[in-house]
């Protein structure tokens, strides 16, 4: 994976809490910059047989085409592969719903290429409803627009439609022979997070919960794991699955080169029989996605692992039976011959130039056989040699069969050849359904088993709840009982409280008499303190006004020694860096005498401290950043430690609210 060294990726894929089965599927092809999820529709196995065909044909894709070394291929190369392959799916689902009389049988697609000639730039292909975010700081885009009814109209809720268009997909894989696949480019830079998801995700989460969810979680594995519990607990009524891929710091970009062919016939379809096979999911098995090795070329790649219980299905023609597995595979030159054919028909084997001769000369002689067999003489039947020569010399002097009879000897042959084959492929096609309604009995018996499973565990969970309502219940009474216990208690209380207060009242009528007569005594004591008090202030304000203006000479004194040092400051440590030497000059000038006066306090020397606080705060704690900055921890020390000691010690003006240290 030396190519994205610079990409870290996540994904999972979860049943929901409502559906029976998971119709879900994704791949993770690392080694070519590939990240896709299906979302597969149709009932029963179809929506997972469709959703792993559709993701089966991008990793056969894939293993065709391993990146060089030092190199890469065009990304239009990339996203030109992948459609190919999904429409080869598409052709090779909607075939397969054909023979099945299916309806709704498909899946939504949607795919991440990166490409690997430009770091910042990738492509994001989509049909359907799946979609594809980009999570840009505290930000959140999506960049694929659905392909459904209510994006048609657009309405904002699916509630807002008739119910006959809620959930109606206008684009998917395998409706049609063909899909239309969009392609939207996707500008990337590092920090970005891509976001590949069914629809079980985005109707449960909104989009800024999701955006909150990836950026709370520093893995992708935690972010994934956290998606897919949010859905579940807002209901959790569809399969959800998630791929996250995480963009670090951008490589150089690579040279490219062109695209070769498939490498090797590993990679392309089984063929068994005349037949190509194409990987299909067990019908009670769920899909799983498992990191494999290329041995070939020493890199790892992870492909789209379809797991399994039953053999893999090979492909039959229409006029078998409807349980039989569909034909076709979306790569290789067995498909492109296999979509030559009509779907109904079987091919026939021509006989050629030198076949026909040997059968017309074998026609011949059998005639001549017949002739000298049939003749009197020919079985000693009592005629004389000379009238069994002459009859031998009239056959060997008839002239040679026709043109004519040649060909309907050739036809009747070739009836006979396509009968036999047609024999031999309705036998083989007896074997093969006969296998697969084995495999299909297995599922339903194994599906079977997993409901009375379901079943049991429903009535246990069920016993549970009811166990603990009646423990609710019994709680509940018992905190009533306490509750009428308690309001006894407070009743009795406040009728103490109430006797309490009435001999406080009376307590206090009395001393307010005895107070009254106090009062008059202390307020007569209190206007000759009180003229005594005025004679005193007066001396005071007058000793208070000597004392200002001496106070006032001595700063005016102290101003003109602090002058100068104050000006160099204010010339020449302006920025929010040359913090601690402004401090330093401002305490050198406190040390002199100078009070900081309020507008200085307020707007410069209390504001710079705080913003270079806040700086060396957010470096000491965050080593990644002060790091990248290539800022010295211990010197952040000092410095937040001088700077402290230098504004604790700083004199300001008293008079003012903010010399206060408000």
């Amino acid at each position: 994976m030396g190519t994205f060294s610079h990409i870290a990726f996540s994904a999972k894929s979860d049943i929901g809490r409502k559906r029976k089965n998971n119709e879900d599927a994704f791949g993770t092809f690392p080694s070519l910059g590939v990240y896709c999820v299906a979302d597969g529709m149709g009932g029963g196995d179809d929506g997972e047989i469709a959703s792993a065909a559709a993701v089966g044909a991008v990793e056969k894709f894939v293993k065709a085409h391993p990146l060089p070394a030092n190199a890469a291929y065009p990304v239009q190369s990339i996203v030109a592969g992948v459609r190919s392959a999904v429409n080869g799916a598409s052709k090779w689902i909607f075939d397969r719903a054909k023979i099945r009389n299916l309806k709704g049988c498909g899946s939504t697609f949607v795919c991440l290429c990166l490409d690997p000639a430009r770091p910042d730039e990738a492509i994001a292909l989509h049909a359907g409803d799946s979609r594809l975010y980009r999570i840009r700081g505290r930000g959140i885009q999506q960049i694929t627009k659905d392909h459904s009814a209510a994006e048609l109209i657009g309405a904002r809720n699916e509630s807002e439609l008739n119910p006959m268009f809620r959930g109606m997909i206008l684009r998917a894989v395998g409706i049609q022979p063909s899909v239309e696949i969009d392609a939207t480019p996707l500008p990337l830079k590092e920090g970005d997070s891509i976001v590949i998801c069914s629809d079980g995700l985005c109707r449960m989460v909104p989009d800024k919960k999701i955006a909150s969810i990836v950026r709370d979680n520093e893995t992708p594995d935690a972010a994934v794991a956290a998606l897919i519990a949010a859905a579940n607990e807002a209901g959790g009524i569809d399969n959800v699955t998630v791929v996250l891929v995480k963009v670090g710091k951008l490589p150089p970009p690579l040279p490219t080169v062109d695209m070769p062919p498939e490498r090797d016939a590993s990679n392309m379809p089984t063929t068994v029989d005349g037949e190509t096979s194409f990987p299909l999911r067990d019908t009670d098995t769920n899909p799983s996605f498992d990191i494999a090795t290329d041995e070939s070329d020493g890199d790892v790649a992870s492909f789209a692992t379809v797991t399994r219980t039953s053999a893999t299905a090979t492909g039959v023609t229409d006029d078998q039976s409807a349980d039989s597995a569909p034909r076709a595979t979306p790569t290789g030159s067995g498909w492109k011959d296999m979509q030559a054919l009509p779907v109904d028909e079987s091919p026939k084997k021509r006989l050629g130039s030198r076949e026909v001769a040997v059968i017309a000369a074998v026609v011949v002689a059998a005639i001549a056989a017949v002739v000298f067999f049939a003749s009197p003489g020919g079985s000693g039947g009592g005629k004389n040699s000379t009238e069994d020569r002459h009859g031998q010399s009239a056959l060997l002097e008839s002239e040679p069969p026709t043109k004519e009879e040649v060909e309907s000897v050739r036809i009747a042959a070739e009836r006979k050849s396509a009968e036999e084959a047609r024999k031999k492929a309705e036998s083989e096609l007896a074997a093969k359904m006969a296998e697969m309604e084995r495999q299909l009995k297995e599922a339903q018996e194994r599906a079977e088993r997993e409901r009375a499973e379901r079943e049991a565990e429903a009535k246990r969970l069920e016993a549970e709840r009811k166990a603990e309502e009646e423990a609710r219940r019994k709680a509940e009474a018992e905190a009533a009982r306490i509750a009428a216990e308690r309001k006894a208690d407070e009743e009795r209380r406040r009728h103490e409280e109430e006797m309490r207060k009435a001999e406080e009242e009376r307590r206090r009528l009395a001393e307010e008499r005895k107070a009254a007569e106090e009062r008059a005594a202390r307020e007569k004591a209190e206007r000759i303190a009180a003229e005594r008090e005025a004679a005193e202030k007066a001396k005071r304000e007058a000793e208070e006004k000597a004392r200002k203006l001496e106070e006032e000479q001595r700063k005016s004194e102290i101003m003109k020694k602090v002058l100068p040092m104050l000006e160099d400051a204010r010339d020449y440590y302006v920025s929010d860096n040359d913090t601690l030497e402004y401090l330093r000059c401002l305490k050198r000038a406190c040390d002199e005498g100078y009070e900081l006066p309020k507008d200085e306090w307020q707007v410069q020397a209390r504001g710079r401290y705080d913003r270079r606080v806040q700086f060396l705060s957010f470096h000491m704690t965050n080593k990644r950043m002060a790091e990248k900055k290539n800022l010295d921890q211990k010197k952040l020390k000092e410095e937040f430690d001088e700077i402290g000691e230098l504004f604790s010690g700083l004199k300001y003006d008293r008079s003012s609210e903010i010399g206060k240290g408000k």
